[in-house]
């Protein structure tokens, strides 16, 4: 499935070290559709930082039909990716 989406910064507060993003995607190829509010908050912990992420996803259509489960394991994977390439990118 590929999906075309658009994401729009909805929130940002440095002070409290908050971000909020919503997104919409459609189906490229079908009428599956999603939408997500997510928000990242950092916390400092024993001398690193700590990235809250919370996000609330509605589905619709083939994509909804994959279940929960497959959609918590993708996402998981995709964070762990991204932790990694923005701390290489830290770090470099």
């Amino acid at each position: 499935m590929k999906f075309d989406v658009d994401v729009t910064r909805t929130k940002a507060d440095e002070q409290a070290k908050v971000v909020v993003l919503d997104a919409s995607a459609r189906e490229a190829k079908g009428r599956g559709r999603a939408s997500a509010t997510v928000q990242s908050s950092l916390e400092e912990i024993g001398g690193g930082t700590r990235v809250n992420i919370v996000t609330d996803v509605t589905m619709q259509g083939k994509v909804a039909q994959l279940g929960g489960g497959v959609i918590k394991k993708v996402s998981s994977k995709m964070t762990k990716e991204f932790a990694t390439n923005l701390a290489r990118e830290l770090t470099t």
